[in-house]
């Protein structure tokens, strides 16, 4: 979850792909990896071509 939170609070990105985070936190189930994203305190959001994107919930509070 640690690993998870910092790498979305770099400060480039307000918003990650989930196949971005899959690369870089290898070993999880899907469905598992989101559950880790979420007690890191990350939200899901859907670009306008259906990619899924996950962002921390204070990067992203003005688009909630």
């Amino acid at each position: 979850e640690k690993v998870a939170e910092k790498l979305l609070s770099n400060e480039k990105w307000k918003q990650r792909s989930f196949e971005a985070i899959k690369k870089r936190l290898r070993g999880f189930e899907d469905d598992e990896l989101r559950k880790i994203l979420v007690r890191a305190g990350a939200v899901s959001f859907e670009d306008s071509s259906g990619k899924e994107l996950w962002g921390l919930i204070d990067k992203n509070a003005s688009v909630l």
